[in-house]
């Protein structure tokens, strides 16, 4: 798109947008709040919009990447949630007691045992991984590697073990750039079931999303798939199922 072009785009939107505020300024400033998303393809709003959520609830966002950018729970933070995230990344990890004063964060990376592994980071934070074939995809894709560097890692039911005890999670996102089947194998799913999850999931285009080996372990363990976006599949237990919708 041409710089006049653009340039003639914003224009039609301001256009229309003062059209619409005389109005109804307050619902218009209600509407836009509704609709804004963090997440990089509106996971949060599937999520707050499909499901009947609890006024005030708990997250663990693994592998959450940056407090706001591309986040699939700061929305829950906004609406009165509390959360754990866990971010391997440690310059981001210390952006959240700032940015994220309700969130609580863990940095280190989730393996099937307690170790140390190598942590490749790029130019764009969201392609940081410890996978050499999700990092070798990313190069494909134009990212850089900038450097790496030893992290931490530990199973998910020892972190939540540590950090949140015997609470109820509401919503889990899983977003551990070829580690997520990883991070569900190393949860104790007799202690911890969460209501919903959110979990990135690697397909071939026109793949059952359901039959995935992430899709057949979620149903193993009493989930159903409810929704799909982009690389984001969607699972709800079933036994929390009916509570759950709208």
């Amino acid at each position: 798109m041409s710089k006049i072009a653009k340039i003639a785009q914003i224009g039609r939107f301001f256009k229309t947008l003062a059209a619409t505020i005389p109005g109804s300024f307050v619902d218009t400033l209600i509407l836009c709040g509704r609709s804004v998303c963090f997440s990089n393809f509106g996971e949060d709003l599937v999520l707050s919009r499909m499901f009947s959520l609890p006024k005030t609830g708990f997250y663990v966002d693994i592998g959450a990447n940056h407090p706001i950018h591309g986040s699939n729970t700061l929305r829950l933070d906004l609406a009165g949630w509390r959360g754990l995230a866990v971010e391997p990344n440690p310059d981001l990890a210390r952006k959240f007691p700032r940015l994220r004063p309700r969130c609580s964060v863990v940095s280190c990376g989730i393996a099937a045992n307690d170790g140390k592994m190598e942590y490749i980071c790029f130019d764009r934070h969201q392609c940081n991984t410890f996978d050499m074939a999700m990092a070798a995809i990313s190069q494909e894709r134009g990212a850089r590697e900038i450097g790496r560097i030893i992290v931490e890692t530990k199973p998910l039911s020892r972190i939540l073990e540590e950090n949140i005890g015997n609470q109820h999670i509401d919503v889990m996102s899983i977003d551990a750039e070829g580690y997520d089947f990883q991070a569900l194998i190393s949860n104790d799913w007799d202690r911890w079931r969460p209501s919903i999850i959110l979990i990135e999931d690697h397909l071939p285009l026109g793949a059952s999303f359901g039959s995935s080996e992430i899709g057949s372990y979620l149903h193993d363990k009493g989930y159903a798939i409810v929704s799909r976006v982009h690389f984001t599949s969607i699972f709800v237990r079933l036994d929390h199922a009916a509570k759950l919708a709208w």
